[in-house]
């Protein structure tokens, strides 16, 4: 219950639901007296709680980057700008010209496929903000909301669940508001990832209201650009094999790699990236 609700910030009912019929088993034992060696119950009690301060103080007991996908991929520079070629060659990008953490310029540009109402989107987000910080210049993140939502992409299997109900719209917001004003999308895109839990759709639209202008807000929500570009978006995490978001895609060197999963420490991406030895694609 603990790393559901505190560190994950993402409960999930049927678990919450054993807990439950858990804890009303152990009144009604204890209320007909049916429990008779209670230093069994404290012995449990015990090893119940060694596992919890193990899951709470631990770092590396469960791997969270679940897979990657290999594929050619390279950084080339071309008239003085640089384009992102990925998936073998079935993604090229201009950071320039994208939603983009970071500088156009950077030695690194990755390009990360996310759900604003995806949990561990938002870690990974957390953990991209850190290296972005600590190597100052050198990382760049090409932002491609991806939404798993079966109404606007046909690669998700089925309903997602209550959680993704708002994720077309809350996709469709953010890169409105890149269109809008390319200047603005940092610091709103930082704003969805502010609090626990995600933003409503409402919440979303009404900030990215303030931050670019009513008038403007709607011309690019409605804007063909928009759709397309998550038409992509959604093309790409096709293309990509994943099953699941986030998808982060690291160009380096003649190869790339898709790392499908949430990144949880920032040690993982700066070590994927030789960030540390200097290494790079250039």
């Amino acid at each position: 219950i603990y790393l559901q609700m505190f560190e994950l910030s993402a409960v999930c009912p049927y678990c919450m639901t054993g807990h439950g019929l858990g804890v009303a088993m152990v009144i009604v034992l204890l209320l007909q007296g049916r429990i008779r060696h209670l230093w069994m119950g404290w012995l449990g009690l015990a090893c119940v709680l060694v596992m919890i301060l193990g899951q709470v103080n631990s770092t590396s007991a469960v791997t969270t980057i679940d897979s990657t996908i290999e594929g050619q991929g390279a950084d080339q520079i071309e008239n003085g700008l640089q384009t992102v070629t990925l998936l073998n060659g079935q993604l090229t990008l201009d950071p320039a010209e994208e939603p983009l953490l970071g500088s156009a310029d950077a030695e690194h540009v990755l390009a990360l496929m996310f759900d604003y109402a995806c949990p561990h989107c938002r870690h990974t987000h957390g953990v991209l903000e850190d290296v972005r910080e600590a190597y100052p210049g050198r990382v760049a993140v090409v932002a491609m909301p991806t939404p798993l939502n079966p109404s606007c992409n046909e690669h998700v299997p089925g309903d997602m669940g209550e959680r993704f109900a708002e994720s077309c719209e809350l996709a469709q917001i953010g890169l409105a508001v890149f269109c809008a004003d390319r200047d603005a999308f940092t610091a709103f895109d930082r704003w969805m990832y502010e609090p626990a839990t995600a933003r409503t759709a409402e919440e979303a639209r009404s900030e990215a209201i303030k931050r670019v202008g009513a008038v403007e807000f709607e011309q690019a929500y409605t804007d063909p650009r928009t759709e397309q570009m998550m038409a992509r978006n959604v093309d790409v995490y096709g293309l990509s094999g994943a099953d699941r978001v986030p998808v982060l895609v690291i160009p380096a060197g003649h190869e790339s790699a898709a790392v499908v999963g949430r990144i949880d420490q920032a040690d993982q991406l700066i070590d994927l990236l030789g960030l540390k030895t200097g290494g790079g694609s250039h």
